[in-house]
Parts: structure tokens; sequence; C-alpha cells
């Protein structure tokens, strides 16, 4: 009887509801505001990939903390990383995160290995990237 209750005074809600879609995910455009929002400490929360080497690595984290700060030049970022993968602790110090303002994009090499990443519309405290790999997409979620 509960559940036909509540069946009959959702149905008119349910029916007037937009439709559910699947929009493609936006992207930040990149300005002095948006880069001044990357600076300072984020905890990372989770992520997600279909890249083999990723998943792996995805397995092993068990926490992960990581900075940015200005870096000597306006197109750049200082990164420093530290994380827990299983039982071991890895710390990289400043490292650079490279901002091409014509894409709005954050791009990182390490070990001749090249990273880019986009920034999703997200409140102020979190940090969604959008990890570009044509061929494997990824998501990061990380909160200050």
């Amino acid at each position: 009887m509960l559940v036909t209750l509540a069946l009959l005074l959702g149905l008119p809600l349910a029916l007037t509801a937009e439709p559910l879609t699947c929009a493609p995910l936006t992207t930040v455009t990149f300005d002095n505001a948006t880069i001044h929002g990357l600076l300072g400490e984020w905890i990372y929360i989770a992520g997600a990939s279909r890249n083999p080497p990723d998943l792996a690595e995805l397995k092993e984290v068990k926490y992960a903390a990581f900075s940015f700060s200005p870096g000597s030049h306006k197109d750049e970022l200082n990164a420093t990383e530290i994380m827990r993968l299983n039982e071991t602790c890895v710390e990289r110090n400043t490292t650079k995160i490279l901002i091409l303002w014509h894409n709005s994009t954050l791009v990182h090499v390490s070990d001749q290995v090249l990273s880019m990443a986009e920034l999703i519309p997200s409140d102020k405290d979190l940090l969604i990237m959008k990890h570009v790999n044509a061929n494997f997409p990824s998501l990061s979620l990380s909160g200050e």
C-alpha cells in the first residue's frame, strides 16, 4: 500500500522531469583567476582511467597529495607531489607544469612521458581534471 502511494505521488513529478542526457564534459577556459584558483595544496580523492599503466598505479595509490605554486614564468606552475603506493612513499619535489593558454591545457613531462589535462568546471574546493589521451579517457578528482 505504501509503495503504491509513493508511486502515485511521485508519478506526476517523474512525468514532468527533464529526460536524463549524457552531455559531453565541458572544460574551463583559462584566465588568471583560474590559474590562481589552482595554487595551494590538494588531496587526491579518486581517479578513473582505461590506460593500463594508469590503472595499475590507481590500484596501488593509498594516499596522494600535491601542491601547485607559481612558476618562474606566467606559463608554468611548480608542482610537488607526495604519495603512498602500497607500502612505498614516493616524493616528487618540484616539477614544472606548463600552461597552454591557447587551448586551456596543463602539460607535464616526467621521465619522457607527456601528460595533458583539462579542467572540468566544479566547486572551487574541488579539482576535476580530464586527462587528455585520445585512446584512454581518464578523470581525476582532488579536493582542498
